[in-house]
Formats: structure tokens, sequence, C-alpha cells
């Protein structure tokens, strides 16, 4: 989960077509497009649509935050940053300076982060810990141990929902943080790899892919990929600044039926409407 130069996403993208033909990346990204187009599939296999979508707004994102996770609650946007000596916690309303940090210790390099009611569980790459922070004050309150990486984390209907960076979803308890259960994430029939940042919206769960300009939209049922977006777009739009990296960070604004979107080091955050 170390920084990706700008070389490497832009060699990922010139390769989504082939990418797309093999079942794991689809769309063409381009904000214009409005139509949803069917692949035809084996039998028992779920049709995968591959929508557009449209960047409604843009807004200023400081560019030092290593994204890891994002959610938007009450109007106010919370963000992990990683990297060891450089994770925090921040709160901010969207287009205005960080109102909030929280800066963790030296060794601990923050991955994702969701609301569980009016707390903030935060995991760790590799440090096998989950922070749990006051939603209002940023005041650690408890500490969970788990086992391995840590990559992206979500919370829906009683359940955490966390990535390690392989095709698995685990699923756990917010109580005590015992494993309950597993999905495994599929596309076409092939498993899908670096499932990173979680977001759940109107009942299905979207996933940004590490290394790839894609967000996939899960059942979580079936583990089924029902949908995909490729948002090359978006890198276009910050490509000027040379030091970005990966796509990372979904926010789903449940009132408006918007996302929110940006990217490790990326001086941009983007409201977007994706396709159905």
């Amino acid at each position: 989960m170390g920084r990706n130069s700008l070389r490497r996403i832009l060699s990922t993208m010139l390769i989504l077509p082939l990418l797309m033909f093999m079942g794991f990346a689809c769309g063409d990204g381009k904000s214009s497009q409005d139509t949803t187009t069917d692949k035809p599939q084996a039998q028992n296999q779920t049709v995968v649509k591959y929508p557009g979508y449209k960047i409604i707004n843009e807004y200023p994102h400081d560019s030092t935050l290593f994204t890891q996770g994002l959610f938007i609650s009450e109007g106010m946007m919370y963000e992990s940053g990683g990297m060891r000596g450089q994770s925090r916690l921040v709160r901010y309303v969207p287009g205005q300076p960080i109102a909030q940090t929280h800066q963790m210790p030296n060794y601990i390099f923050s991955e994702g982060i969701c609301e569980v009611g009016d707390k903030i569980y935060m995991i760790t790459y590799t440090a096998g810990k989950c922070f749990v922070f006051n939603k209002k004050t940023f005041e650690l309150e408890q500490e969970f141990n788990y086992f391995g990486e840590g990559w992206g984390i979500e919370y829906h209907n009683g359940k955490i929902y966390m990535t390690d960076g392989s095709s698995v979803i685990k699923v756990i308890n917010p109580e005590t943080f015992v494993l309950e259960g597993t999905i495994n994430v599929t596309m076409n029939g092939n498993k899908v790899e670096y499932l990173n940042e979680l977001e759940f919206a109107d009942g299905y769960l979207y996933a940004n892919l590490w290394r790839r300009a894609d967000i996939v939209k899960i059942d979580i049922e079936t583990g089924k990929i029902v949908a995909a977006y490729n948002m090359a777009e978006l890198y276009e739009r910050v490509s000027y600044n040379p030091a970005i990296d990966v796509l990372n960070g979904i926010a789903y604004h449940e009132t408006e039926k918007v996302f929110y979107l940006t990217g490790k080091l990326w001086p941009k955050l983007f409201k977007v409407k994706l396709g159905e």
C-alpha cells in the first residue's frame, strides 16, 4: 500500500481495454455517457453493467492527505490519511479548510474509516489494530486487535465489512471485532483482487480497486460485481500534479444520491453522479 507513481497509474489506464476484455475493468470513463451497456454472460452468471457517470462539481482537497478512508455525515467530510509519520484523522466541509485533526502515532499507517453510531472506526495497514474514536471529539475510546492487513472498512446493518487487498471481504462483529463470515468477490466468474476502500449506497457495496481507475458495485448476497465504472476522467483532471497516487476514497451522500471521490495526494475532491 506504499506510494505509486503517476507513471504506473497511467500505464494501468493504458491497458484497460485488455482488462475490460478479461472482465476486470469496465466502462469508458466519460462523464457525458448516460447509457448502460449489458455484456452477454454465460448461464448463471450475473450480467455486469457498465454505466457512465457525470461529474457535478469539484472542490479543492488537501494534497498532503494520502487518502485511505472517506465518509460524509451531517454535511461534514471525515477522512483518514495514511503513511507512517503522516497518518491522521480529519474533518472538514467539502471545499473548506480542515476544521479538526487527530494525529496518529508515528508507527501507525492509518487505513480505512467508517461511522458506527457516534463512533469512528479506523483500521491500520500492518499494525493489526482498529482504533475507535469519539466522532465529535476525536478522543480515542477503544482498541481492537485483528490478524492480517487492513485496507478498507465500512459499516452496514449491524456489521462491519473489511478488505485486506485480496478478493475477500471480511464480515466482522463491531462489538467484538470477531470475524463472522467472508464474501468472495467475483466478476464474470473471476475473482477480483485488490479490493480497497468501501462504501455502501442503496443496498450495494462500492469498492475502489488498488492501482486501477475503477470502482465496482458489489451485491453482498452473492459477492458478484453487478456494475463497474472506469473513472479515468478524474485522473485526467488531476494529472497536472506529478505527486498524485491512486484513486481511493468513496463517500456517499444519501440525501443527494451522489458520491464524493478523491485519491491519495489528490488536489481535488469530486462530486459525481454514478449511472444506474
